[in-house]
């Protein structure tokens, strides 16, 4: 998923839970707006951190929905919801690093890697 990707009205919510809606082509540019406010930079929405963004909590995408209606753009009171909403894209975990040992620590028992054409 890259900025790209992103269309106007589509629902951002960050790694910090905020949530803000996709707004292409206004006057201040193309722009997040919601409970994070942010420009929207041109580089893959993937990424961890915004450069030169102390709150990059507030900024970095979890995951990014697409209303099903016209009516699911804003909740009840005015305010962005998950309601009426598909996941199109969520963050993906990033694989964690460990030894051979961690491993065996981690599962209570020793294991032997074998390449997997030796098996």
């Amino acid at each position: 998923m890259t900025t790209g990707d992103l269309k106007t009205g589509m629902i951002l919510e960050t790694v910090g839970g905020k949530l803000a809606m996709v707004l292409l082509n206004t006057a201040n540019g193309d722009i997040i707006s919601g409970e994070a406010w942010a420009p929207l930079p041109d580089k893959p929405v993937f990424l961890e951190e915004w450069k030169n963004d102390p709150y990059s909590r507030d900024h970095a995408i979890q995951s990014v929905y697409q209303p099903q209606s016209n009516m699911d753009y804003l909740g009840g009171n005015g305010k962005l919801t998950r309601n009426g909403v598909r996941e199109i894209w969520r963050r993906s975990k990033p694989a964690t690093k460990l030894t051979v040992r961690e491993v065996c620590d981690k599962l209570g028992y020793d294991i032997e890697i074998i390449p997997e054409n030796k098996q």
